[in-house]
């Protein structure tokens, strides 16, 4: 009987803990510094975006050069060739991290929602 119940406590314990794959998932990123951008992570850990908010001017033009991985619960992404790089903590159905950019050069925190 003890067996059975600490088996189903770990059961409990590590589905509690499951980390999702994030492939074919969008997210919206908004970080400190105002931008906020839509990102999708996609296949072959290749990811679009494109910025809602941001002082450069380019709202709205989705690019295709961001490549992202995924380490259990450790999200890596960058733009451009690493010209900006995140690193976040997946939690669910968010992600917070720190982002470093070679604009300016510029670093901050984020805070990422999965809309799907």
């Amino acid at each position: 009987m003890q067996i059975k119940i600490l088996f189903i406590a770990i059961l409990g314990w590590s589905t509690a803990f499951a980390v999702e794959n994030i492939t074919g998932t969008t997210w919206v990123v908004k970080d400190n510094d105002g931008y906020v951008t839509t990102l999708t992570f996609e296949s072959k850990n290749e990811c679009t975006y494109y910025f809602v908010t941001t002082d450069a001017g380019n709202e709205g033009i989705r690019y295709r050069n961001c490549k992202w991985t995924q380490n259990k619960n450790v999200v890596v992404f960058e733009f451009n060739n690493h010209f900006a790089v995140y690193s976040g903590v997946l939690a669910q159905d968010s992600l917070a991290g720190s982002w470093v950019s070679n604009r300016g050069p510029r670093k901050g925190t984020f805070q990422a929602t999965k809309v799907r």
